[in-house]
């Protein structure tokens, strides 16, 4: 009998494989997870047809990892965990979790197929919140078998994903299916990041595992990165935007973000760090291999804790968000600034008080920051002026208000307005 443990960001430990009274060491304590194939199988529960109607409504089509694991055994693995995700036992293990339908196959695949078989089933469906990180395998007669764990009983995982459904058919009743990718991207982006902050208790307390997922961020409003990473790939899945998974570090810590595919071209989109402060920072948002690893660590593509798989390269940064979307700057003499002051117009009366302009790269970029904010001729607060002229007195810009992040990688700046106070 051996126990695996399936990889998340906060560096949870691979169980060892020893086979000694059904223990085994964690690094951490003993953990008694014994195998009962005849219990468990009395114990499965199928969930009500429209509890079931409804997970399988939730379920999303992508093998973005499926595609990159290295053989077709670790395929096969895969392809029959898939079925049974919802097959949970009404029975409650020692450590809180239920045990999944045990699927058996006639191969005998190593301790790293099996790991590489499991994150890339839990990387492709963030649907399956209920997933344990936790999983147990065995090998007799040239098969195998594996058992998989669910932190929810079927009644709750059922309700959850009822929950969850209402939720994300609230936020696709938002956003239009025939606007271009961009556009889609933004709009989920925007949905997840009024919903959610970051819950900095779970990032010190692996037991709040509904942080690490997509109902952390979309039901519960708290996650950590890697309930960012899969609520955004859940999101973009249903606007038909290819999304995954990475693992990596930043600032020194795990961390996990997502590659996403507009019209063709792959970027990296870090969630977490666009939604991790007041103000929405664009830093992150559709960048290149070379942008992200200013600040982030890609980790490497085998089969160790925090691996990845294989990635696509990402060159292009024609959706990056300065790019397409921020307000383009240049000049500081006046010249253009009809667009900018209505743009600063059009913001304060939507009400989305987050903004980006982009320098034109011919310009140097720390001379022209200067000359908006710290330096004459203080063009940022001339075209603030400008705005409230024409604004009405409950939409005025308080500029002593306004704060701004700069990103010279990208020429971009990110900032949040603020209305004067009344």
């Amino acid at each position: 009998m051996t126990f695996g443990k399936e990889t998340s960001m906060k560096r949870i430990q691979i169980l060892a494989g020893l086979l000694c009274l059904c223990m085994i060491f964690s690094g951490c304590s003993f953990h008694d997870l014994p195998w009962d194939s005849q219990n468990q199988y009395q114990q499965t529960q199928t969930v009500s047809e429209s509890s079931s109607q409804t997970q399988e409504d939730l379920k999303i089509e992508q093998k973005n990892d499926y595609e990159n694991l290295p053989d077709d055994d670790c395929r096969t693995l895969y392809d029959q965990l898939l079925p049974g995700v919802s097959e949970i036992s009404t029975q409650q293990q020692s450590d809180g979790t239920y045990p999944i339908q045990e699927v058996t196959i006639p191969l005998s695949l190593s301790a790293a197929q099996i790991q590489e078989s499991v994150r890339a089933m839990r990387n492709d469906h963030p649907e399956y919140f209920w997933l344990s990180t936790v999983y147990q395998y065995r090998y007799f007669g040239g098969n195998t078998s594996v058992q998989l764990f669910s932190y929810l009983s079927p009644e709750e995982s059922a309700q959850n994903s009822q929950q969850l459904k209402q939720v994300i058919e609230g936020i696709l009743a938002n956003i239009d299916e025939n606007s271009n990718d961009l556009d889609r991207e933004i709009a989920a982006f925007n949905a997840l990041s009024d919903r959610c902050a970051y819950d900095f208790d779970a990032e010190k307390d692996e037991s709040k595992w509904r942080a690490y997922t997509a109902i952390g961020a979309l039901l519960d409003g708290k996650a950590v990165c890697d309930g960012y990473a899969r609520a955004m790939e859940l999101l973009c899945s249903y606007v038909k935007i290819p999304c995954r998974i990475i693992y990596g570090t930043s600032k020194g810590d795990s961390h996990a973000w997502n590659l996403i595919d507009l019209d063709g071209n792959w970027y990296h989109f870090d969630p977490t760090w666009i939604d991790s402060s007041s103000i929405r920072v664009y830093d992150a948002f559709n960048v290149t291999d070379k942008v992200i690893q200013l600040d982030h660590t890609i980790s490497p593509i085998n089969g160790e804790e925090d691996g990845n798989f294989e990635m696509p390269a990402c060159t292009a940064t024609e959706d990056n968000y300065f790019v397409a979307r921020g307000v383009p700057i240049n000049r500081t003499d006046g010249l253009g600034s009809e667009e900018i002051i209505k743009a600063l117009k059009e913001a304060m009366i939507s009400g989305n008080t987050n903004l980006a302009f982009y320098i034109d790269p011919s310009i140097n970029f720390q001379t022209e920051l200067k000359a908006l904010f710290s330096g004459f001729p203080y063009q940022f607060e001339k075209w603030v002026e400008a705005a409230n002229s024409s604004l009405p007195s409950e939409k005025q810009i308080h500029y002593n208000s306004v704060r701004y992040i700069p990103f010279e990688a990208m020429h971009g700046i990110s900032l949040q307005l603020d209305y004067q106070e009344s």
